[in-house]
């Protein structure tokens, strides 16, 4: 069996009762460490609670190196893959999925709480969210992001922007609130907009204010850009400025 186990957003605990049982029975345990990262990520709490050896699964053996690392390993033996927050939120790990099916490799997906969801605390409808966009640490020439912002703005819908991660041996580089911030300002984007930090853990970091001024601490961050505003969501927006 190969598995596909959501482990939410806030640190080890936040896997449901279904994962961790799912977890105990794999021969080996892979995280992917590419996407994103756990407030809270500790790999030694991880390995003791799970009680299982955690290897760290970056771009490269995911995406070119699952079926030997992996999927051929699952014909005879369990094998899990965890993914922060909701596991089928990026087309990669559908790609898995297919891949294991072509194989002839039985599947399981256990799902867990993911930033589409984590967002609602910001106080703004998630039926009013538009497309989601990523800016990358090398932004320079990049458009694409912005032109989507602007493309939602226009039908006054609510734009969520992640910033990218990284990793290098075995350390989580991630993209910060300001940096985006920055990306905007260079792109033209005057405005107020929402940085978050933290979210999914028990005490997130969410202020609300002009693009110039916000900052946040807590780790992974992202940013929302407003739309049209029902003044429900104006009045809780207000209480983070």
């Amino acid at each position: 069996m190969f598995y596909l186990i959501g482990i939410g957003m806030g640190d080890e605990k936040d896997i449901s009762v279904r994962g961790l049982e799912a977890v105990k029975t794999c021969s080996k345990v892979f995280l992917e460490c590419y996407t994103s990262k756990l407030v809270n990520f500790d790999i030694k709490k991880m390995e003791e609670l799970y009680d299982k050896k955690i290897i760290l699964a970056d771009r490269y053996i995911v995406e070119k190196k699952c079926e030997e690392e992996m999927l051929n390993v699952a014909k005879e033996e369990n094998i899990a893959l965890l993914i922060v927050g909701s596991p089928l939120g990026a087309t990669t790990h559908w790609d898995i999925l297919k891949r294991a099916k072509e194989l002839g490799i039985k599947t399981e997906v256990i799902d867990n709480a993911g930033i589409l969801g984590a967002v609602g605390v910001t106080g703004l409808s998630l039926y009013k969210f538009g497309r989601v966009v990523t800016i990358p640490k090398d932004n320079d020439n990049v458009k694409s992001p912005y032109e989507m912002m602007l493309k939602n703005k226009e039908m006054g819908l609510h734009t969520l922007i992640l910033l990218d991660v990284g990793s290098v041996d075995g350390e989580f580089e991630l993209m910060t609130a300001k940096e985006g911030c920055n990306y905007l300002v260079k792109s033209g984007f005057e405005g107020e907009v929402i940085v978050c930090g933290g979210l999914g853990s028990e005490n997130p970091e969410i202020n609300f204010g002009d693009v110039n001024s916000l900052s946040v601490k807590k780790l992974p961050q992202c940013l929302i850009v407003p739309g049209d505003l029902h003044f429900m969501e104006e009045d809780v927006l207000n209480s983070f400025k």
